[in-house]
C-alpha cells in the first residue's frame, strides 16, 4: 500500500469565505478574501485580510481556494 497525502499545507494561500467568521471585534462577511496564515490541528486555519485584520483558530470549513 501506498501513502496517500490527503491535505496540503494553505499557510500562505488566498482563500475567499463561503460563510461568515466571527471574532470578538467584529466579523468578516462571506466572500471576503484572506490569506492563511495558519493552522492548528484541532481547532483550524487562522487567517488574515490585506488590511491586517485577523481570525485565529476559524474552524476548517468555510473557506475556498481563489
Amino acid at each position: 500500500m501506498a501513502y496517500v497525502k490527503t491535505n496540503e499545507s494553505k499557510v500562505g494561500k488566498q482563500v475567499v469565505l463561503t460563510e461568515k467568521k466571527k471574532s470578538l471585534a467584529g466579523y468578516f462577511e462571506k466572500g471576503s478574501v484572506v490569506t492563511i496564515t495558519g493552522v492548528d490541528d484541532q481547532r483550524g486555519y487562522s487567517f488574515t485580510d490585506s488590511e491586517g485584520n485577523q481570525v485565529i483558530e476559524a474552524g476548517w470549513s468555510g473557506f475556498r481556494e481563489v
